[in-house]
Formats: C-alpha cells, structure tokens, sequence
C-alpha cells in the first residue's frame, strides 16, 4: 500500500467535517422539534382564521419544510431495514453515505468527493439560514401578536 500520510490526513480532515455537519443537522432538528411541538400545542388555543392560528400553521408549515429538506422523518427506529429504499435520501443520509465511502478507502478522498461534500454542505447552509430567519424574524413577529393577546409565548 503507497498510500502517504497527507492522504491519510485529507481523508480525516474531510469525514471530521462530514461527522461534524451531520452533528449540526441533528442538532439543528432537535431545535426545530422543540420549536414546533410547542407551536402545536398553542395552535389549539387560537381558531383556524385568526391571524395568530394563520401564523402558527404558518410557522408549522415552514418547519416542516426544513426538517423535510435535512432528515427523513418517516425513517425510525421502529422502521424496517428496506424502508429507505421506500423513501428519498434527505442530506444527512447522503452525507452518511459519503463518510462511508471516504472511509473505506486507503487513499485521500476523490475530486468528486470534495465536490459532493460542497454541495451537500451548502444545502445544510441554505436550510439553517432559513430556520435561524424563521427564528428571528416569523417567530419574533408570532410571539410578539401573542403578547399583544394575552397568549403565552413560544420559547427555545
């Protein structure tokens, strides 16, 4: 084996920042989780036509979008082994699949590798700039109108 210890290096270096971005999505998931099951519950309080319960289903809504774009959520631990094959790859399982293959070779990761892990990379950027704006800016607006009436806020 001829691989070098700088190929050895770009191969770490490179699954450290796949294991830490996939750290990041679920990190980011579990925020988004909290976040959304307690708009769901004040979403009962509020009538369908109001304008709070518009901006809750709003901000549910957008939620949901994002955790779509970044996990599956209809995979489990109560799912079967096939039932990936029945559902999309999200990023972070494409990102998983990436670590694997950079892993199970001896040599520093392929060009298309690097280019995958851009791109991936970028798609978890775009989808946390989206929550951290639906943070300060749509739930900001929704706790404020529910000050105005009286109705408990939603807190991170």
């Amino acid at each position: 084996m001829n691989t070098t210890i700088g190929e050895y290096q770009a191969q770490y270096d490179l699954l450290i920042r796949i294991r830490d971005r996939v750290n990041d999505i679920h990190r980011a998931i579990g925020r988004l989780y909290r976040l959304r099951k307690q708009l769901v519950e004040r979403a009962s309080y509020f009538s369908a036509e109001s304008e709070l319960g518009t901006r809750c289903t709003a901000l549910i809504t957008a939620l949901t979008e994002i955790e779509n774009q970044l996990i599956q959520p209809d995979l489990n631990e109560n799912s079967g082994e096939l039932d990936g094959t029945h559902f999309p790859d999200r990023v972070d399982g494409k990102l998983q699949a990436l670590s694997y293959q950079v892993a199970r070779s001896d040599n520093a990761p392929t060009q298309q590798a690097v280019d995958l892990w851009s791109v991936l990379d970028a798609q978890v950027t775009e989808q946390e700039a989206r929550f951290e704006t639906l943070i300060t800016d749509e739930l900001t607006a929704f706790n404020a109108l529910c000050r105005e009436q009286d109705y408990p806020i939603v807190r991170l």
